[in-house]
């Protein structure tokens, strides 16, 4: 079986973000059952980078590797 990739998007605004411990605990448990290759965004990190260009080609280096 190909092992999983599981990415969690978090869209709370607050630090700390009851939302993102949520969604980080989600992610954990769900590798805890499969073999799964996790990440976590966090909207508010990753807004600027993300909304620095209104197509794909116009993001940066950070924009893109989100």
């Amino acid at each position: 079986m190909a092992r999983l990739s599981v990415l969690g998007i978090s869209g709370g605004v607050s630090t700390p973000s009851r939302t993102t411990a949520v969604v980080n605990a989600l992610v954990k448990a769900v590798a805890l059952r499969v073999p799964a290759d996790t990440g976590l965004i966090e909207i508010t990190e990753a807004a600027p980078s993300l909304f620095a260009g209104l197509s794909r080609g116009a993001l940066g280096a950070s924009g893109e590797a989100i």
